[in-house]
């Protein structure tokens, strides 16, 4: 009696943990699959030719809460608030059972398309075009600017293809015929094994910020690993690398281009719980963009779009003033969380601003976005 009793027990308890199971993926499975919904939902085919000159930066990991705690530390709001289009990105890959990484959504903003976890501008082994290749089939230039080396996700993806990110020999090789018109960033170890092949694919190869000539016409600029806004002869800053990379840009390619500038310590930092750094890179993120309005802002032709990959941390703010704020409290995890991460668009031409854009758009949106701005 008490065998046939415990086995009833122990079936009713492998019931009720299989229901809890099954109700718990169809809740996830179904939240995600109704995320990955939202990428066919716009075209912004009325965007079209709007914009000569587009510049997106990317906060990687960058979280609404990210910001909200880098203004309370710094008693100031944030220059790019101050951009009157915003809404939310959503940021699913196809692993819909998987919180997203930074391949995936890099992709997204190269491409258009979903991919798997760790693909590079490729889906089952078949290269996805990029906004990079429309570009530069049509002239218009191209430059990638990261704090994070430039193999990282978000670079790769504007400039290579592979089956994974962890390819990184194969997304360098890439890189070097890809066309890109300028690269800064970090990584100066493992690209000056590569030097020659950027050599013969016509960039000039600089490993001091102080030395790049804007009169060349490819660039390609690899550094120690970058710092925050304490800078030495060598290691610039991302505001320095921001305004390098503008003034080539405007120089070279004066009737059109597309910029990408990524902050990737916000997200380095994140994962190792140090918020403290964390809203130095942020704020001095910031300062690019203020920067970078300032020195355009006359131009009406011009785009400034600042979002994010996706949310890094769980950060766990509960308006908390400057002298509470701490990494223990704050930085719930060490990966990467579902939630949506916030965009903010300013038009140079401010009749745009009157036109629509969803409080809610898909990653994929970004590169129709740019697509559709750059387009004739």
């Amino acid at each position: 009696m008490k065998k046939i009793l415990k086995s009833v027990v122990l079936k009713a308890i492998l019931t009720l943990i299989i229901s809890v199971l099954l109700v718990f993926g169809i809740t996830v499975g179904g939240i995600r699959l109704h995320r990955l919904n939202l990428s066919n939902r716009y075209n912004f085919d009325y965007l079209t030719g709007a914009a000569n000159k587009v510049i997106l930066f990317v906060g990687d990991g960058m979280g609404k809460e990210h910001i909200e705690v880098t203004e309370a530390y710094y008693e100031k709001e944030l220059f790019f608030k101050n951009f009157k289009k915003r809404g939310s990105v959503s940021t699913a890959s196809l692993d819909v059972l998987k919180s997203t990484d930074s391949a995936s959504t890099a992709t997204a903003f190269a491409t258009g398309r979903k991919v798997h976890n760790k693909e590079i501008s490729t889906l089952n082994y078949q290269e996805l075009p990029t906004i990079t290749e429309y570009l530069k089939e049509n002239g218009i230039g191209v430059g990638l600017v990261s704090t994070d080396s430039l193999y990282s996700q978000t670079i790769a993806a504007y400039s290579s293809h592979s089956v994974s990110e962890e390819n990184i020999s194969e997304i360098i090789m890439d890189q070097s015929s890809s066309g890109v018109d300028l690269f800064l960033g970090s990584g100066k170890e493992l690209y000056n094994e590569y030097k020659f092949n950027f050599n013969e694919q016509g960039y000039h190869y600089f490993t001091n910020y102080r030395e790049i000539d804007a009169n060349s016409k490819k660039v390609i600029g690899v550094f120690d690993e970058l710092s925050d806004e304490k800078t030495n002869t060598t290691i610039p800053s991302l505001d320095i690398l921001t305004k390098i990379a503008v003034s080539f840009m405007e120089k070279n390619f004066p009737d059109g281009y597309f910029l990408v500038i990524e902050c990737g310590h916000i997200d380095k930092m994140s994962h190792n719980a140090n918020i403290f750094e964390m809203m130095e890179y942020l704020e001095n993120f910031d300062k690019a963009i203020n920067e970078t309005y300032e020195t355009l802002k006359e131009d009406e032709n011009c785009t400034i779009i600042v979002t994010s990959n996706h949310e890094t941390g769980g950060l766990n703010y509960n308006g908390e003033a400057k002298d509470d704020i701490n990494s223990m409290d704050l930085i719930t995890h060490d990966g990467h969380t579902l939630v949506d991460v916030p965009y903010y668009i300013h038009f140079g031409n401010e009749d745009m601003n009157n036109y629509f854009l969803p409080d809610i758009i898909d990653n994929t949106d970004i590169y129709k976005i740019c697509k559709a701005l750059l387009s004739d």
